[in-house]
C-alpha cells in the first residue's frame, strides 16, 4: 500500500475536520423531536427566548406518588370531598411545584438508552375531565412506588433475568396530557399563545411516546366500564403503536421501555 504524502495526508486531515464540523453542524440543525437523543427532549421543555411559554411541562414523578398517596387515603376514608380537592388540574391550575425543568431533568443520572422521562397513555374518562375520580393519577404512582421498591431491591446486585431497576431515576419528569399541556378553561378557550403552544406540541406528540429514551406507562385497562376500550380509542392506539417503534428493551440491562400497567398499577 502506497503511504501518503505529507501533503496528502494533511488534505486528508482538513477534510476529515470538515466533515466533522459539517456533522456537528447538522447535530445543531436537527429538529427538535428527533428521536434518538436526549438534547431534543429537554431542548423541548426550554423556552425559545427568557420569559416565553413551552409548549409542555413535565410532571414530577415524586409529587404524583405523594398526591396519589393522597388521594388513596381520601378513598379508603370515603371522603370524596377530600378526593375532589385532589384531582390534576389542568396545566394552567396545576401548582409550580408540580413540575421538573429541563436543567433539573438533564442532571439526574441516567443510564445510556435512558432519560428520566415518562410518558403516561391512558383513556379520558370524561370529556370534561380526564381523571375525574383519580384512577389514572393513582395506578401511576403505584406504579412508580413499585419502580422505586425494585430499585432498592436490586440495588448494588448483579443483573438478573428480570427487569433491572438498579439505576431506575430518583426523580423524573412525567408527560400527563391534561396537566402538561394548555387546556381550555371550562368556561371559554385558551388565549391565543396558549393555543399556539397547544398545537406545536401536539405536532409533536411522538417526541414523549416514541423516543427511544423515554418509559412509556400504559393503562390500557383504563377507561370507564361500558365505553370504548383502550384499543378502540384513537390517541392511545396511537401511543401505544409509536412507543413501541424504536425503544431499546433488554430486561437484563435495563427497566422495561414500555410498562404496560393495570388499573391499580400494577406492572403486567
Amino acid at each position: 500500500m502506497r503511504q501518503m504524502t505529507v501533503d496528502e495526508l494533511a488534505t486528508a486531515v482538513a477534510q476529515q475536520a470538515e466533515a466533522e464540523a459539517r456533522a456537528e453542524a447538522d447535530a445543531d440543525d436537527m429538529p427538535d423531536h428527533n428521536l434518538c437523543v436526549p438534547e431534543s427532549i429537554y431542548r423541548a421543555l426550554r423556552p425559545a427566548s427568557p420569559g416565553a411559554l413551552v409548549p409542555v411541562q413535565l410532571v414530577r414523578a415524586t409529587w404524583i406518588r405523594q398526591r396519589a398517596a393522597e388521594m388513596r387515603a381520601a378513598t379508603e376514608a370515603g371522603d370524596s370531598a377530600a378526593l375532589r380537592a385532589l384531582i390534576i388540574c389542568r396545566r394552567q391550575e396545576m401548582p409550580e411545584d408540580a413540575f421538573i425543568s429541563a436543567d433539573e431533568l438533564q442532571a439526574i443520572p441516567a443510564p445510556r438508552g435512558r432519560v428520566a422521562v415518562g410518558a403516561v397513555s391512558y383513556c379520558w374518562e370524561t370529556r370534561a375531565h380526564p381523571d375525574p375520580l383519580g384512577h389514572m393519577l393513582m395506578a401511576v404512582g403505584a406504579a412508580l412506588d413499585y419502580c422505586a421498591k425494585l430499585k432498592g431491591q436490586t440495588y448494588g446486585r448483579a443483573h438478573h433475568s428480570g427487569d433491572a431497576y438498579t439505576e431506575f431515576p430518583e426523580e423524573m419528569g412525567v408527560f400527563i396530557d391534561f396537566c402538561s399541556l394548555f387546556q381550555h378553561p371550562a368556561d371559554g378557550r385558551r388565549t391565543p399563545e396558549e393555543d399556539r403552544m397547544f398545537k406545536q406540541a401536539l405536532g409533536e406528540l411522538e417526541l414523549w411516546y416514541a423516543h427511544s429514551c423515554t418509559t412509556v406507562f400504559l393503562l390500557t385497562e383504563s377507561g370507564e366500564p361500558g365505553e370504548k376500550s383502550y384499543f378502540e380509542r384513537g390517541w392511545p392506539t396511537y401511543e401505544s403503536m409509536v412507543c413501541r417503534l424504536q425503544k431499546f428493551e433488554d430486561s437484563h440491562l435495563l427497566w422495561g421501555a414500555t410498562r404496560e400497567l393495570d388499573r391499580s398499577g400494577r406492572l403486567k
